[in-house]
């Protein structure tokens, strides 16, 4: 696993990021600090076959389950569960 924290990213304003890196899949968690949500919202960077393994990984990786996670989305097809 590889790990980069930056407290500021592109055009988010201020925001705490960490950047991680997991069987080559590579995630975005990153918290708005000008906002009123205070969930960490977790992005998977690259295109990869299964988005829903994807999370899987990152959720496993981090010793969590599924029901840790209040929302998902796909940017790309505008799909929420």
């Amino acid at each position: 696993m590889r790990l980069l924290i930056e407290h500021g990213w592109q055009e988010l304003s201020e925001v705490d990021v960490a950047v991680v890196q997991i069987r080559g899949i590579h995630f975005a968690l990153y918290r708005l600090n000008t906002s009123l949500l205070k969930g960490t919202i977790v992005c998977v960077l690259k295109d990869t076959e299964d988005d829903e393994a994807a999370i899987n990984t990152l959720l496993t990786a981090l010793g969590i389950g599924p029901d840790a996670v209040t929302y998902r989305g796909n940017v790309r097809s505008g799909e929420a569960q």
